[in-house]
């Protein structure tokens, strides 16, 4: 699992919601991708463990983020 567990096999990202400003009340969704250097994710057996460090609790306290895999075996 280490070998496949690849930039592309994990994405950690953050869901930000506005409105638009050309349609008040109106709103969009985007989804921005983590900077990886904010957590370290490593395989023990069937185990995947992410890690954050300082700056990441710091910087996404209180937002709302998702987690994907694909394609780890």
């Amino acid at each position: 699992a280490a070998e496949s567990l690849v930039d592309t096999s994990f994405r950690l990202l953050e869901r930000i919601i506005d409105e638009r400003i050309a349609q008040p009340g109106v709103m969009d969704t985007t989804y921005v991708k983590v900077a990886s250097a904010n957590y370290l994710t490593q395989v023990d057996g069937n185990v995947v463990t992410v890690d954050f460090d300082a700056d990441f609790t710091n910087t996404y306290a209180g937002a709302e983020l998702y987690v994907a895999f694909s394609g780890i075996t």
